[in-house]
């Protein structure tokens, strides 16, 4: 039996369904200038129905990972047990010419800032099995991986 979860974008409605789901992660940030402006209502809206909420930064890996990290960190007053995510892909124009070494860099760098930052929460990271198979190489997820799949 697994735990299923969602990410949600702005592309989605305020109060997406919850079925069937354990978990929401919404996205927050993306580089170091966009700010999802329904992710407020997103939240509410899975922890008014109980279930385990966590934010994720979508990056681009030709900036600096610390500057980044900050920026999706000072987009939020935290909680205790919200979960903060590094949704790692490279499949954009924004990280088109990112070599897979400096992905591997700001992903570590990303997740042991934010680590460093807020050591209280849970700090881990999601991608698929292909970037998992065939970019990473180190095994670090922070405190967790999350394997998307979709369906």
């Amino acid at each position: 039996m697994g735990i299923y979860g969602q990410d949600w974008a702005s592309y989605q409605s305020d109060e997406p369904g919850l079925t069937g789901l354990d978990f929401v992660f919404t996205k927050i940030t993306e580089g170091l200038g966009y700010t999802n402006p329904k992710w407020v209502r997103q939240r509410d809206h899975v922890k008014r129905h109980g279930l385990v909420w966590g934010a994720y930064h979508y990056p681009h890996m030709g900036n600096d990972p610390e500057s980044e990290a900050g920026f999706f960190l000072d987009q939020v007053a935290w909680q205790p047990g919200d979960i903060l995510v590094l949704d790692w892909e490279g499949y954009d124009k924004a990280n088109a010419g990112v070599s897979k070494a400096r992905q591997r860099t700001y992903k570590e760098a990303w997740l042991r800032y934010v680590k460093g930052r807020m050591p209280g929460h849970r700090v881990g990271m999601y991608c698929n099995v292909d970037y998992w198979k065939n970019v990473d190489t180190t095994g670090y997820c922070g405190d967790f991986l999350w394997i998307a799949t979709a369906g």
